[in-house]
Formats: structure tokens, sequence, C-alpha cells
């Protein structure tokens, strides 16, 4: 049974899951900003230093050349420590040195934070960063799933009917959701090809991972732009709301036929049924719940009519 109405999701959860994104990204860079820059200078200076080593080695008085092969093995290490840190040899160029935490790639870093994505492209490296990072996914990934599930579960109930809204998705409606979202990853597929340089099995091997929150990494959008970013964000959000409508719609109807087996006690050698509680709801037909309790009729619903519903239903054992 739902606890969710089937109403309009509420301003406020909106409101609040664009808060969250703004801050984020507005927190992220003022502290890993400053970080990065003063990391940048330090390496810079480790490499110059070991430059300079290098070239002041007279070659006539070290004929082994152990002198020069140490400092070369030197200047090796610490140019590989600060690859290791995620520094490039280009940043070492003051002409061409730019801040990963641009404010495109901030914005996405704070929407796969909030989405539970991760792909794990850009990373908080600063103890403050990772600090206020955990605290911002703690907070704000609950309160974004709980804001796509409840959009999900409105079209769940429009699909449902509006005058039942506890009806079954027919199984036509049921297959037009699955068809809904396989043709939006295969046209936002094709718009990831327009954006990147990226053939279809990889924009549409990229649609399929994100919107199954696995996020391996090994695609990410490059958010040359504020647009680029904006058209990845809506990409991302309005797909999670399609894949938790489709899961809504596809994955209940499954999960109460598993739950309508009895398996536990089939396998200890009891009837199947022999654990559950019929439901006769007045004027309607018989349905069947696993572990239906039986003070289930005090249990507070948000829906009125499943309150009504549990209450004047007769709970027995079969």
């Amino acid at each position: 049974m739902r606890l969710l109405g089937s109403y309009p999701p509420t301003r406020i959860a909106r409101s609040q899951t664009t808060i969250s994104l703004r801050g984020g990204y507005l927190v992220s860079r003022s502290i890993e900003i400053p970080y990065e820059t003063q990391r940048r200078n330090v390496h810079l200076a480790q490499i110059q230093k070991a430059q300079e080593a290098l070239l002041a080695v007279d070659i006539e008085s070290d004929p082994q050349n152990i002198t020069l092969t140490s400092r070369l093995d030197h200047l090796t290490y610490v140019t590989l420590l600060a690859y290791e840190k995620g520094i490039k040899p280009i940043d070492l160029q003051n002409s061409t040195f730019s801040t990963k935490w641009g404010m495109p790639s901030a914005i996405f870093f704070t929407t796969t934070v909030l989405t539970s994505i991760g792909y794990g492209h850009l990373i908080p490296i600063s103890t403050k960063g990772q600090i206020f990072c955990m605290a911002y996914a703690l907070l704000g990934i609950p309160l974004t799933l709980i804001t796509i599930a409840d959009v999900a579960k409105f079209f769940s109930d429009r699909l449902g009917g509006k005058d039942d809204p506890f009806a079954e998705v027919a199984a036509n409606r049921r297959i037009q959701v699955i068809g809904v979202l396989m043709l939006y990853m295969a046209i936002w597929a094709w718009i990831f090809i327009r954006l990147e340089d990226w053939n279809f099995l990889d924009s549409f091997y990229f649609c399929l991972v994100s919107l199954l929150t696995i996020g391996f990494g090994d695609k990410v959008p490059t958010g040359k732009s504020e647009l680029d970013v904006a058209i990845s964000t809506a990409f991302l959000f309005i797909g999670l709301v399609l894949t938790t409508l489709t899961v809504e719609v596809v994955g209940s109807v499954a999960i109460e036929k598993m739950h309508s087996l009895g398996i536990s006690d089939f396998f200890k050698g009891r009837h199947t049924f022999a654990m559950f509680r019929k439901i006769r709801p007045d004027d309607s037909k018989e349905l069947w719940f696993a572990y239906v309790p039986k003070d289930a009729g005090r249990i507070p619903y948000i829906d009125e009519s499943a309150r009504d519903s549990v209450r004047n239903a007769k709970l027995f054992d079969y």
C-alpha cells in the first residue's frame, strides 16, 4: 500500500533541491579552488627545484653519472607525484593553468553527488572539502531522491487512474512506460553524439549507466560551457524520474506477485498460504497480501482511502 498521496510535487521540495544544488557547488568551489591553487604551486616549486638541481650537475666531475641519475630519478618522482595528485604537466604552466572547479564542472559535480551517480571525474581533495562532501551527500541525497520519487509517484497515479488511486497500471501502459524510457535514452544518445566525440553505442551506454545510477565514470560529458552542463543536468533529473516511474509501475506488480508466493513457509514444509491473512474489503474482490498484521487498521496512512479500506476490511487467518 502506498503512503504517498497522488498529489503534485510540492514547491518546497523542488525549491529545497534547487537550493541544495546551488549551495553545493558554491561551497565546493570556495573550498577547493584555493586548495587546488596552493597545491599546484607547491608541486610546481618542487619540480622547478628538481629541474634546477639536475641542470646544475657537473658531468665532467661525475664520470659515472651517479649524481645525474639520482637527480633525474628525483625529478621523475616529484613529477609523477604531482600527476598522482591530479596535476597534469600542462597545469604547471602559468599561461595555461585553469582550475578544474569552474562553474560548469562544479555544478555537474554537485548534480552527480545529489543523484548518487558519482562518476568520480572530479573529487574534493582538501580535508574540508571531503568533510563538506560527506555532510552534503548525507543531507542532499535523501532530499533529492524523495523529490524524484514524489514526481514519479505523481505520474504513476495518473497512469493508474484518477478515480481509484489503488488501481493497477494496465499492462499496455506499463509497456508504454518502458518504451518511453528506451526512446528517451535513444534521443539523448543522439544529442550526446552532437555534444561529445562519441558514437551512438558510447552515448547510449552512458545514458543507461547514468540513469541506473551505476556511474562507472569511463564516459563523462566534458561540460565545456554552462549550457552543456544545464543540458546534462536536465537529462539526469528527467531521466531519473522516468526510471523511477518505470520501477514504480512495472516493479510493484512483480513484487506483489513475489509476495503472494509465500516462499518462506513453503520451504519450511507448511502450506504455501498458511502464513497469509486475507483482506476482503467491502463490496470488492478478495485481495491477497503477505505479512498483513492483525492491527493493520490502526496504522496511520496519509491516504484516507487506504486507511478506510484497511479499517473496514476483515482480517483473519487462512
